[in-house]
């Protein structure tokens, strides 16, 4: 390059010589490096760069600066496009330099954006019960660099990474198979969370999480013997007990485990409980881990132990609290803890030992048909006349003659010097009817005398009257003359003979209802 001197030498046959010369000055070419294009590659982990030299052929000194570090290489450059990759480790803002001799330099600056990170759990949904142990879940994930399916906080599986591709009509990253991926997982019994995990290429996280259950199977736990606050002499104690769908079980004593002393089956063991009165479970797990118990407190009784001192053994001491120095029977009781016929009234205090069952007794537990409250020799339940006074003659119904009104006129018979008033009618202290009086003694009854006062010794017609000859009375007599026999007389009669008839009825009667 530059100048230079370019001749034509000529020799003839005669060997002449014949030269021509011109000067030439050729111009230096430019050495240019061009960088054609850059772009994020498919699997958008690169950089593809498109360049070529012009007037150069050799080396092209590559430099690329991210946000994290800087890195250098080289490639090959002539008149050529040729391809060049980056594989960058950030994201935003990427520079890339090309140095030709030192001196020509090219650079180009590429935005890199992460892939957006995107997924979730689509079936099975939220808060679901499963019968099997597993649980097949799907699920879309797309551009995650790691992933994961998590239960209960543990991983379960790897999911590698995956990452798609941006669809420009939906402008959405998108699968390439366009379709959910499906994983199963196996479950415990009981409620179980389970997550998918991504994690972006920028480090961006998703998680998403539902909660699940699979069923748990019936489980029982039941002690069959001994039932509860049964007695029994001894320290060990034999106890049978059901249990369904447990997936462990133990017993304990007083809240403390213990272990079996022997006899040990599937629902039979002998455990050493002590004296006392113990509360005795067994403790069952079922298959979701979740803790279940029966228990039941048994009295074991030392076979010697006499705790009331009344010389009978507790185990055969029906009453186990006798005061002391009180005599007690075979069974260990006093006559202040029985109540022998069941009356309500304790034995040493009932004077009616033997009262039928079901009688309605007194505080001395005497039912009315063993009771004689006023002494006159007939049992209440029998006594018409309960009240009757002290050494009085009764009869059949406990009833004194004082406590009697025959003829029910209101006067007693022990007062009545009338006891055959006719019923209604109205008598005097001493239970006479006018009907039953004679006031003037005259031989006609008071109800039917006209003249009540006649004079003792009279003889008097049957009205009460004084005879006379003439058609009228005198004196204090009163009505018709020698007309005695008419009339009145004779119905008034008939009228007393009918009340006598109806009284005799009504004290019939009264024997009867009696």
């Amino acid at each position: 390059f530059g100048w230079s001197v370019v001749c034509l030498n000529l020799v003839g046959d005669n060997n002449t010589n014949l030269q021509d010369c011109v000067n030439i000055y050729r111009v230096t070419p430019v050495v240019r490096l061009n960088i054609e294009s850059t772009e994020i590659s498919y699997e958008y982990d690169r950089i593809v760069l498109r360049y070529r030299a012009e007037n150069y052929s050799g080396y092209v000194y590559w430099t690329m600066n991210t946000t994290n570090d800087t890195s250098t290489t080289s490639s090959y450059a002539n008149s050529y496009i040729r391809t060049k990759y980056f594989y960058p480790d950030s994201f935003g803002q990427i520079e890339i330099c090309g140095l030709i001799s030192n001196t020509t330099v090219e650079c180009v600056t590429v935005n890199r954006t992460a892939r957006l990170v995107e997924g979730g759990i689509i079936s099975p949904s939220n808060n679901t019960t499963h019968e099997s142990s597993y649980v097949y879940i799907s699920y879309y994930a797309v551009n995650y660099s790691s992933g994961y399916i998590t239960v209960n906080g543990n991983y379960y599986r790897n999911l590698g990474s995956h990452f798609g591709y941006y669809d420009n009509y939906s402008q959405n990253w998108t699968n390439y198979n366009n379709s959910n991926s499906t994983n199963y997982v196996n479950l415990g019994y009981g409620q179980s969370t389970i997550c998918l995990e991504l994690i972006g290429e920028d480090s961006t996280e998703i998680n998403d999480c539902i909660s699940v259950e699979r069923a748990v199977p019936h489980h029982h736990v039941e002690i069959t013997y001994p039932t509860n606050n049964l007695s029994l002499i001894g320290q060990s104690l034999n106890l049978s007990y059901i249990i369904q769908n447990s997936s462990s079980h133990h017993y304990t004593v007083n809240g403390v485990s213990t272990m079996p002393q022997g006899n040990s089956s599937s629902n039979y063991i002998q455990l050493f409980v002590g004296y006392g009165n113990p509360t005795v479970c067994v403790v069952s797990s079922d298959l979701a881990g979740t803790q279940f118990s029966d228990c039941v407190i048994v009295n074991m009784i030392d076979p010697n132990a006499d705790s009331d001192s009344d010389g009978v053994p507790d185990h055969s001491d029906l009453c186990p609290n006798t005061m002391p120095n009180i005599m007690a029977n075979q069974d260990g009781c006093a006559l202040y803890q029985l109540d022998t016929d069941n009356d309500g009234v304790m034995d040493d205090a009932d004077i009616c030992p033997n009262t039928q069952q079901f009688a309605n007794v007194d505080s001395n537990g005497c039912a009315a048909y063993q009771r004689d409250s006023d002494g006159d020799g007939i049992k209440d339940n029998l006594d018409s006349c309960p009240l009757t006074p002290v050494n009085s003659v009764v009869d059949s119904y406990g009833c004194a003659i004082s406590q009697i009104d025959t003829d029910n006129d209101g006067v007693m018979d022990d007062l009545d010097i009338c006891p055959n008033t006719i019923v209604g009618s109205q008598v005097n202290a001493n239970g006479c009817a006018p009907s039953q009086l004679d006031s003037d003694s005259d031989g006609v009854v008071d109800s039917f005398d006209q003249c009540p006062n006649t004079p003792i010794g009279t003889v008097v017609s049957p009205s009460g009257c004084v005879y006379t000859n003439s058609g009228n009375n005198s004196g204090n007599n009163s009505g018709s003359s020698s007309g005695d026999s008419e009339g009145m007389p004779g119905f008034e009669a008939a009228y007393l003979v009918m009340s006598v008839i109806i009284a005799g009825f009504v004290l019939s009667r009264k024997k009867e209802r009696k």
